[in-house]
């Protein structure tokens, strides 16, 4: 089992946060769909403010430009902390295993969160002994995952915003990401993504 006693201490619902995105998981890919990113944000350590979320774009390179398009509302929100959320593979004694990918965020802190798993009968196995936190201070990373911890940090410390919430809510829409505002955190702006 994964000891989440450090994240906690930043993001309080992470064990339920998890549970509903292996469920996400689960649903998908016994549907044979995708798993779509997604940055989930909390304001006050435990209150959900927004979930925003795209398509699955067809390189690591797009994602992480998605990512940090969707991360400039961390500051413009007031965000104490967000999950950023991804699945991708992994090689461990030559069997290629999914993984569901948590980048768990503070002003403070971060974590890596990996959660391999197969698909075996139609159903979901957790492979819990071959899951990993890493914080992102402890660990080295090159390449593509230097670049999308780079990025996660540089725009969760940002002290100036240079666009509104609403300006950044109405710039997701018109590329085709889906925002779920959480309640009690309205923020005016306009959808843009049913213009033509």
């Amino acid at each position: 089992m994964i000891d989440y006693t450090e994240i906690i201490k930043y993001i309080k619902p992470i064990t339920t946060e998890i549970s509903i995105l292996k469920s996400v998981v689960e649903s998908s890919v016994t549907n044979n769909n995708t798993v779509d990113p997604l940055v989930v944000f909390f304001q006050d350590d435990d209150n959900k403010s927004a979930i925003v979320g795209f398509l699955k774009p067809d390189s690591l390179e797009d994602t992480i430009v998605k990512f940090s398009e969707v991360m400039h509302l961390y500051g413009a929100i007031n965000s104490s902390a967000a999950i950023v959320v991804m699945t991708a593979k992994m090689n461990h004694d030559n069997t290629i295993y999914e993984t569901l990918n948590l980048f768990a965020l503070t002003d403070s802190k971060g974590w890596v969160i990996t959660l391999p798993y197969l698909l075996q009968n139609n159903s979901v196995v957790w492979y819990d002994n071959l899951s990993e936190i890493l914080n992102i201070d402890d660990a080295q990373y090159d390449g593509p995952m230097k670049e999308m911890i780079s990025m996660l940090y540089f725009l969760t410390h940002l002290d100036n915003q240079a666009y509104t919430a609403p300006e950044i809510l109405s710039y997701l829409t018109t590329t085709g990401a889906t925002v779920h505002l959480c309640e009690g955190h309205e923020i005016g702006y306009y959808d843009m993504s049913n213009q033509s």
